[in-house]
């Protein structure tokens, strides 16, 4: 005979096991061993759904929802049953290899959830990280886009706790050496298994192992020259997105040429924005537009709408960079500074860049042309026929002719020999420093000349030079900026190669220099030119500094020095000048005799308003007898009209 306690316990225990999995988990987690018969059952309900699933793939939307259930339950309960997780892992394994059911057959929430208890096995140690890996490569021949999205962040997820020291617990510093072999062992084999990868005939696997090896140099997971090199080999790879991919990894983003002028113009935006933003942040864009859409249309309340709109759109564009890693796309100098044998790279791409195909996009080209570039500017090599090439490209009416101007001011350095950077100063000048171009791309070459020779100052001659200098005399503003910048350039690189009056003052050391004795010990002279080599080192070296910290990139221009244009200022608003006011007043000392009075600093008019009728009125009947006899007639006639009722014009 059973108990009445006895059964209401198992009664209990039935409703548990039949209805809800999440509270059986829970019991599980706090007692094991009591719960070993439940398990039990399930683990051998899910091995039923496991022989169907072979035999019948398709299965209703029902049971695999309950297939989908049990999965998660038991990957997640498994490890209190070790015997039973090993057994668990290889069913699952089977199911999603090849020689288990189809898998293209089965669906997506179906593999997506196979492929979850996977990963939680091999991340409780139970199944092994190689075995999985390449599994998973083995799926992405499934057309299957959340279950490829799925795999590249479990990728990812491997190689974080491969890398990450975790923090042990007091009894556990006897492990910590041998965990740390395993977790080194386990990133060396995946690591090898990616590198493999990115050679692999599908380009799917070799995709998905280049996103990887890119997420995990970015995060700092694996942030060596072994990575950078593998992918600087993706730059010659078949598949074309896999070439831009690459090439944009060491590149960065286009917002990267640009200046960060986040950091400058935020006090900015934070007082322009003021009491507007923090009312109209809390408004999205749907409801403005609403309200707009069933008010009265007016030209206020158009452009109210307008300036909402543009107060939440830069705040959910702050948002989201605020969300965003800050080292995510930035340029990457160290990537690109770990190349092993950037000449031969350089020569391999840009003999690629040569022999290129008539059906090739212009934007791989310019992608290839800037990553050329780039790694030549870098690591100052001797790609001489990159300079001949780039003299196609320069004119006025290429496509994001700029950007190629860019990139030749970035391959110019110090060792490229003067006779090359001449001729490609000359194509600039020709093409774009002219009196037949318009005064933006006289600016445009102009700029782009003074960052060659900012790379490159030997390669200057002293008739081009004064022929560039003589642009300081045009009545166009920028184009005269641009000249006077130039002719700033050369002041303290060269200012024999300028005209007399453009070199400006002699500094004062100059002027001590000349003035010094003659009748000196050739001791003395030597000491004091040693003296003046370090000086000078040290002055170089500190202008080399201030270059590099304005340039970025490792000192390289910027697309915002070729593009420099001197624009007029916007005008300030009512509520921007109100705010200056006030912020000058506190602290403000009061000049002149204070006014003291009740009647003092008004005018008549306001002293008039303030007097009763009996004292004015008087003055109105004289002002009534200057009128002209016309105006009296009119005034009458207006006043009878009005008495008759009749509406007067």
């Amino acid at each position: 005979m059973i108990s009445l306690n006895e059964a209401s316990g198992l009664r209990g225990r039935l409703k548990v096991c039949d209805g809800n999995l999440s509270l059986l988990r829970e019991k599980l987690a706090t007692d094991p061993d009591s719960y070993a018969e439940e398990f039990n059952e399930q683990f051998e309900h899910f091995q039923r759904l496991l022989k169907l699933l072979e035999l019948q793939p398709v299965l209703h939307s029902s049971s695999i929802d309950t297939v989908v259930q049990l999965c998660n339950f038991l990957s997640l309960t498994a490890p209190y049953y070790p015997e039973k997780a090993s057994l668990l892992g290889s069913l699952v394994l089977h199911m999603l290899s090849s020689s288990g059911a189809n898998v293209d057959q089965l669906g997506s929430e179906l593999r997506c959830a196979l492929c979850k208890c996977v990963v939680r096995l091999a991340m409780a140690r139970l199944l092994d990280l190689h075995k999985v890996v390449t599994l998973f490569f083995d799926l992405l021949r499934c057309a299957d886009k959340t279950l490829r999205k799925f795999i590249l962040g479990a990728l990812i997820h491997f190689i974080r706790r491969c890398t990450k020291k975790r923090r042990m617990k007091r009894g556990g510093a006897k492990r910590r050496p041998k965990m740390a072999m395993v977790r080194q062992q386990n990133s060396q084999k995946l690591r090898q298994t990616l590198f493999g990868m990115l050679t692999d005939e599908r380009t799917v696997c070799a995709r998905v192992a280049q996103l990887a090896l890119i997420c995990a140099y970015r995060r700092h997971y694996w942030r060596n020259a072994n990575i950078a090199n593998a992918l600087a080999e993706c730059v010659f790879h078949q598949v074309q997105r896999i070439q831009i991919s690459a090439m944009r990894f060491f590149l960065g983003s286009q917002r990267d040429e640009k200046p960060n002028e986040d950091g400058q113009n935020s006090s900015d935006d934070e007082m322009e924005g003021g009491e507007e933003g923090s009312r109209k942040e809390t408004k999205s864009l749907k409801e403005v537009m609403q309200k707009f859409r069933h008010a009265k249309k007016t030209r206020k309340r158009k452009k109210n709408l307008d300036q909402a709109k543009k107060v939440i759109v830069t705040a959910q564009h702050k948002k989201e960079e605020k969300r965003r890693p800050k080292d995510m796309k930035q340029c990457n100098m160290e990537a690109i500074n770990a190349i092993y044998d950037p000449q031969s790279f350089v020569d391999r791409l840009f003999s690629t860049l040569e022999g290129r195909q008539r059906n090739e996009k212009y934007a791989i080209r310019l992608l290839q042309i800037a990553l050329c570039a780039r790694v030549i500017g870098v690591h100052q090599l001797q790609t001489l026929g990159f300079y001949s090439y780039l003299h196609r490209y320069i004119r006025p009416k290429q496509k994001e002719v700029t950007r190629i101007l860019l990139y030749a001011a970035q391959a110019c350095h110090p060792l490229v020999p003067s006779d090359v950077i001449e001729q490609l100063i000359r194509v600039v000048a020709q093409n774009f420093v002219s009196d037949r171009n318009t005064p933006e791309a006289i600016t445009v070459g102009l700029n782009t000349i003074r960052e060659i020779y900012k790379g490159c100052p030997e390669a200057a001659t002293e008739e081009m030079v004064r022929d560039l200098a003589a642009y300081k005399k045009t009545h166009n503003k920028n184009v005269s900026l641009a000249a006077h910048a130039l002719i700033m350039l050369f002041r303290t690189i060269n200012p024999k190669l300028l005209h007399h009056k453009d070199r400006g003052r002699p500094e004062k050391a100059t002027d001590e220099n000349n003035e010094m004795d003659v009748d000196k010990d050739d001791d003395d002279e030597l000491s004091e030119a040693g003296k003046a080599t370090s000086n000078c080192e040290e002055s170089s070296a500190d202008e080399n500094e201030s270059d590099n910290e304005q340039h970025g990139h490792g000192g390289l221009p910027r697309l915002s020095d070729i593009e420099h244009f001197y624009g007029k200022f916007r005008r300030q608003t009512k509520e921007e000048r109100m705010d200056q006011v006030k912020e000058g007043r506190p602290g403000k000392e009061a000049y002149g005799r204070p006014i003291r009075g009740p009647h003092v600093g008004r005018t008549n008019r306001e002293l008039a308003k303030r007097k009763p009728v009996q004292m004015i009125r008087q003055k109105v009947r004289g002002r009534n007898r200057q009128r002209s006899f016309r105006d009296r007639q009119k005034s009458l006639r207006a006043y009878l009209l009005r008495q008759q009722g009749k509406k007067v014009k």
